[in-house]
């Protein structure tokens, strides 16, 4: 962010807190990697002691609104302006989640191809997966229905000898597995993709089917994802926990990748 758009928003907020100034707040807040609502109340009650709690949710609002502040946890924000994760979506993934929301009438599903994830590689890899999720009750009538559609190289569920043998050998292969609830989506150009911190937990928890992704290949995805966009560490550890693996990937990312997660 330029400094005239730090100008131009701290001047609004400096209407709220006539004391406060964009130097001031960048220098209390820029040497530290993240900080809490706390630590803002803290900082505006020094020139208004009689802040009121919803004048500072406003004010944190109006701060992540222009770009300022986001939010990496819940409760916990960071002054570095990192882009949203948004990918591209291929012709291919688009047309087999049209296929499916036509067919089907209000389930929930996702569409993506492990392509993404070269900008987070070394090594380009030549061989995608294009992985369709779907709710547990329909997964086996997409799988069935695709299937019908002449869809090629499509697997339901593969097991770790499948995973190995067969997926491997494609140049494009598809797979339909189960969507876990509450899974962190987003909608891209009309198709429901997952955010960044699904696909970041999926090739953590499913090394079977991400086999190509695991090890130091895993280490750039998840160290080069953290460097360039902003991940939120609630998303991500809420689904962690849904798959029962939290701990292990806390452990990971703090210990093997070396980020600090924020704790609120």
């Amino acid at each position: 962010m330029s400094n005239v758009t730090y100008l131009c928003t701290f001047k609004i907020l400096n209407r709220m807190a006539p004391n406060t100034t964009i130097e001031g707040f960048i220098k209390r807040f820029s040497r530290k990697s993240h900080f809490s609502k706390n630590d803002l109340l803290a900082y505006y009650m020094k020139s208004e002691p009689d802040l009121k709690d919803g004048t500072l949710r406003r004010r944190i609002a109006l701060l992540k609104k222009r770009g300022v502040i986001h939010e990496v946890s819940r409760g916990i924000y960071s002054l570095q302006n990192k882009p949203q994760w948004i990918p591209s979506v291929e012709n291919s993934v688009k047309s087999i989640y049209s296929k499916i929301a036509k067919h089907y009438i209000d389930i929930n599903c996702c569409v993506w191809s492990t392509a993404c994830l070269n900008e987070f590689t070394n090594l380009q890899a030549f061989r995608h997966i294009i992985v369709i999720e779907a709710e547990k009750d329909v997964t086996q009538s997409v799988y069935e229905y695709l299937t019908d559609t002449g869809l090629k190289n499509l697997y339901y569920k593969p097991d770790r000898k499948e995973a190995t043998y067969y997926l491997s050998n494609a140049s494009q292969t598809h797979v339909v597995e189960s969507l876990f609830s509450k899974s962190p989506l987003q909608l891209v150009k009309n198709t429901r993709v997952p955010k960044l911190e699904k696909i970041l937990v999926d090739i953590f928890c499913d090394k079977d089917l991400f086999l190509a992704y695991q090890g130091s290949e895993m280490e750039n995805i998840f160290r080069n994802a953290f460097n360039a966009y902003a991940v939120n560490n609630s998303i991500l550890l809420n689904y962690s926990r849904r798959r029962g693996r939290e701990k292990e990937l806390t452990d990971y990312i703090r210990n093997k990748i070396d980020i600090k997660l924020p704790v609120a």
